[in-house]
């Protein structure tokens, strides 16, 4: 776009840097995701402390 002279190798440099701060973040993200959903199994599974119980709609 001509607005800011960069050489080739500078260019490279920032998308290269760019990719990875981008693939990181989206790395962190799946990792809190995960994290959440292991945290979740026990609730999941009705095991955690102090659970509904008995509550909820019956059938």
């Amino acid at each position: 776009m001509g607005y800011i002279k960069l050489t080739a190798e500078t260019g490279k440099l920032l998308a290269d840097i760019g990719a990875w701060i981008f693939f990181g973040l989206v790395l962190l993200f799946a990792g809190w995701i995960l994290i959440a959903f292991l945290r979740g199994i026990p609730v999941l599974r009705g095991e955690a402390e102090g659970s509904a119980g008995g509550k909820g709609v019956s059938h």
